[in-house]
């Protein structure tokens, strides 16, 4: 809960904060261990950190501390010696007060004096009795402690106990260390790891900020948001967790159908696993929520920052301002409004393909009452950029002659010694997107334990794909290979409405502490497509022909004189479901379960109108699917250093519009999740991180089969244009993940991690199938580390390295059986900074090389005129950055 500071019109600024937290304790509490975990912070932040884990009431002015950094401390230990940790190095130093057990904290060089009348000494009330309402003390430890409770148990944890529902969270965090306490989405509640029975890797703003990625771009080492890469976890490649595409990404909890801008995005979210049925209908590997900036009312705040890059021609301009409209007021309401924005644009990978993004997210965020609060937060998103083409020369086969007798087909670019990689479909082309998300959130607090909130969110997106190549084929004339192929285009809209009603309770007995989440969540998922055929005047369609082997390929597509319009497609997916957890902890804290139940209900509807009026209409496509899937897990506490977690859940992800080749509807495909896995954290907290072993198994998985019959070529003659969607029995994914976070000095941090998974299919009817593995790479290494002087001649200069290295990646099975692999590839990045502070504002310079290593191909086609590849290598990069804050 957020303490409120009290003022009164005229009176001097020696007005006490007293951090009141959800027990009492006595003087046996300062004389006993505790297990502390700080980081570096604000003192005003940190103080009321460390007055929940030692169990102790915090003294102290807001003058007294304004200003002045605390240090990180971590580790078993008496908590007069972690204070003196804490405030080791700056002005503050502490002492008793009185016989209370409370500790006051005051400035070195001026003892402060505290009159008895300016403090409501909590533990002189007896343990179990409510506290005086007229006193703002007793107040706020009403609200903390819920009536009739008495004195908790003594592993009582306030951190588990606190109820704050996501996504519209407001907590200010502006630590420089990467490895996060706690998660908006690990049960819907701001829930500590360390009592999650799962993997959930955060992804912090200060790592992104440190390897100076943005949106739009791979970030090898950290979590971005785009489509290439969206972590640096080792098991986390692209839109992908585990080896299992996501569906799409998630903003604050609900489902988007775009990338995200890099001036709006606080931290990165993957779950792995088992939550992933707290989002409704989704991949057995989890999903990747992104979590936007919200409003602060602690503090207002103005920080700019602009890079400067090449070779790739980059600028990224972002601004973020934070203002507390109606000021330190201690009446509510108290209004707080944020402005998010930025611009970025580059050659987005290549020196051959542009992007241009901008996008603007204000924010407002409401204290109806101490309980109660309203946050409003709307995006607009624009970008422009160039795509790639499809790698249609390696997914297209011609018919051989096998010199073992096996005729059969290979792929185009093998027969013919094609780069495997290039596609004959035209350049880059300009592909304008414009995006509208917003987001009202209301909670409201009950009680002390029971929140209730509701969150509506809309996003709308809207995109022209093309133009593109279709009806693709290979013929001779006179012994030359030509290609042949059509040309289309589509206009694209998208929407998602989304309603999310969560309620949590928490619970004590004598011998445990219990939170239970129940939720409905409705999602209405639309989809219209009106796609275009490139034409001729008589209204024949537009067809492009050229030698295969012409050494300079003009391959831009055509102007058409007319478009042949086809079927529009209308798609709706609605989802409703209702999900119960109970997260408790046992003995002590000993002990951690988590079990819940999610029922979800899929309603799907698909309908093809003829824009002709004189083609007979089309069928529409009705789908339904309903399942309960539970989730379990379960975490041991060895001691106060380790944890052992086991889980177990399941999942379903719909085939919504997913067609095979002759037009008809595929089922839900459904999963199994299993996983063990490790939490530790050494003494003094120099070594942490997370271990865990998964199996996956998925049943009716879609895949493109480039050899599959169709309704145009039921035969699957070699001859005609094939392909279509199958699906597979049983795909089975094992694998290892490994996150460790070292911090052997102040001021180092390191990040490394592994991952390791193999993926292939188990069980299916076609025998040729089983056995085959899918398209990933099995082993992936990354490694970032930073370390910053604060002494001495260098304080203020910090200095990182970062290093990825991810194995070959399996591409294809030939006609044969035989795989085609892309080389491996090794990623380098280093970095210096210097950061300074005037008196009311602080500034940083940084300057990074990124793309040092060697990077596999990435050609995507043919620059128009020439045989060189749109780009061959992810160019090495220099960035200047320039940021400031006050």
């Amino acid at each position: 809960m957020n303490m409120r500071q009290v003022t009164s019109n005229g009176a001097r600024a020696f007005v006490l904060v007293v951090a009141v937290f959800a027990f009492l304790t006595s003087r046996s509490s300062a004389e006993e261990p505790h297990a502390f975990e700080l980081k570096a912070n604000t003192a005003a932040k940190s103080l009321k950190q460390f007055a929940r884990q030692a169990r102790l009431s915090i003294i102290f002015k807001p003058s007294t501390v304004r200003d002045i950094r605390t240090n990180e401390v971590r580790g078993l230990m008496l908590p007069e010696d972690a204070l003196t940790q804490l405030l080791d190095n700056t002005l503050l130093d502490f002492r008793r007060s009185g016989g209370s057990g409370g500790l006051v904290v005051f400035r070195q060089e001026k003892m402060e004096a505290v009159s008895g009348t300016d403090i409501a000494r909590i533990d002189e009330y007896p343990p179990g009795d409510k506290f005086p309402k007229k006193s703002f003390i007793g107040h706020i430890a009403n609200l903390l402690v819920a009536p009739g409770e008495g004195k908790p148990h003594r592993g009582a944890d306030p951190e588990f106990d606190k109820i704050t529902l996501s996504p519209f969270v407001v907590e200010a965090d502006d630590s420089s260390t990467y490895n996060a306490s706690n998660a908006h989405s690990a049960t819907r509640m701001y829930v500590p790891l360390k009592y999650v029975p799962f993997n959930l890797q955060v992804i912090t703003n200060a790592f992104i900020d440190d390897t100076m990625s943005f949106g739009g771009e791979p970030l090898p080492f950290g979590g971005g948001a785009n489509r290439e890469a969206t972590s640096w976890i080792g098991a986390v490649e692209g839109k992908s967790v585990r080896g299992f595409n996501t569906r799409e990404y998630l903003r604050n909890g609900f489902l988007r159908y775009s990338d995200n801008g890099s001036a709006t995005i606080d931290r990165i979210e993957v779950i792995k696993g088992p939550t992933s049925v707290l989002d409704g209908i989704t991949s057995p590997g989890g999903v990747i929520n992104v979590i936007t900036k919200t409003p602060d009312p602690h503090q207002d705040f103005s920080r700019f920052k602009i890079v400067l890059g090449a070779p790739l021609n980059r600028i990224v301009a972002n601004f973020d301002i934070n203002r507390r409209l109606n000021g330190k007021t201690d009446h509510f309401p108290k209004f707080t409004f944020r402005l998010a924005a930025g611009y970025e644009k580059s050659h987005y990978l290549s020196r051959y393909r542009k992007r241009e993004l901008e996008n603007i997210m204000p924010s407002l965020y409401v204290e109806l009452s101490e309980n109660t609060f309203i946050g409003i937060q709307h995006e607009y998103y624009y970008v422009n950029g160039e795509r790639g083409n499809e790698i249609y020369g390696f997914f297209n086969t011609v018919p051989v002659e096998h010199p073992n007798g096996l005729d059969g087909e290979v792929p185009l670019s093998d027969h013919y010694g094609i780069d495997r990689f290039m596609s004959w479909d035209g350049p880059d082309f300009s592909t304008p997107e414009r995006v509208n998300d917003s987001l009202v959130s209301f909670q409201h607090s009950f009680a002390k334990n029971f929140v209730f909130k509701i969150d509506y969110s809309y996003h709308k997106r809207r995109v022209n794909w093309g133009p593109y190549s279709v009806r693709r084929e290979v013929n001779e004339t006179n012994g030359v290979p030509y290609w042949s192929h059509e040309w289309a285009q589509n206009d694209r809209s998208q929407s998602v409405e989304g309603l999310r009603v969560n309620a949590a309770y928490t619970a004590q007995t004598s011998n445990a502490e219990h939170r239970f989440v129940a939720g409905y969540v409705k999602q209405d998922d639309s989809t219209i497509s009106a796609p275009e055929d490139f034409a001729n005047e008589d209204g024949t369609l537009l067809r492009s022909r050229f030698p295969l082997l012409d050494p300079a390929p003009d391959l831009r597509a055509p102007s058409p004189p007319a478009l042949s319009r086809r079927p529009r497609s209308d798609r709706n997916v609605g989802t409703d479901s209702l999900y119960l957890n109970h997260h408790a902890r046992w003995f002590n804290g000993k002990l951690t379960t988590l079990w819940g139940i999610y029922n979800a209900n899929l309603d799907t509807t698909r309908l093809q109108t003829q824009r002709d009026p004189l083609v007979p209409a089309l069928d529409p496509i009705f789908y339904k699917a309903s399942k309960a899937m539970p989730q379990a897990g379960i975490v041991y506490a060895l001691n106060n250093f380790i944890g052992l977690y086991a889980n177990y859940s399941e999942s379903m992800q719909g085939n919504a519009g997913v067609l095979d080749g002759f037009d008809d509807p595929f089922p839900e495909t459904p999963g199994e999740i299993r996983e063990i896995g490790s939490k530790f954290e050494t003494e003094g907290g120099k070594i942490s991180g997370i271990v865990s072993l998964f199996e996956i198994k998925e049943s009716n998985r879609i895949v493109w089969d480039p050899l599959a019959p169709n309704k145009d070529n039921p035969s699957a003659d070699p001859s005609l244009e094939r392909g279509a969607n199958v699906s597979i029995d049983e795909l089975t994914s094992k694998g290892f993940d490994a996150d460790l976070f070292f911090y052997p000095i102040k001021n180092f941090n390191t990040v490394l991690s592994y991952g390791y998974k193999s993926m292939e299919v188990s069980a299916d009817e076609d025998p040729n199938w089983v056995g085959r593995s899918q398209n990933i790479y099995k082993h992936k290494i990354s490694l970032f580390n930073k370390y910053t002087w604060s002494e001495g001649p260098l304080a203020g200069v910090s200095a990182n390295a970062g290093l990825t290295w991810r194995s070959k990646q399996q591409r294809h099975h030939d006609r044969f059986g035989a795989p085609a692999y892309e080389d491996p590839r090794l990623g380098l990045q280093v970095g210096v900074g210097y950061q300074w502070k005037s008196e009311r504002a602080s500034y940083q310079v940084r300057l990074a090389a990124k793309n040092l290593g060697k990077f596999t191909k990435l050609s995507s086609g043919y620059i128009p005129g020439t045989r060189d590849a749109y780009y061959q290598e992810l160019p090495a990069e220099y960035l200047l950055s320039f940021d400031m804050g006050y």
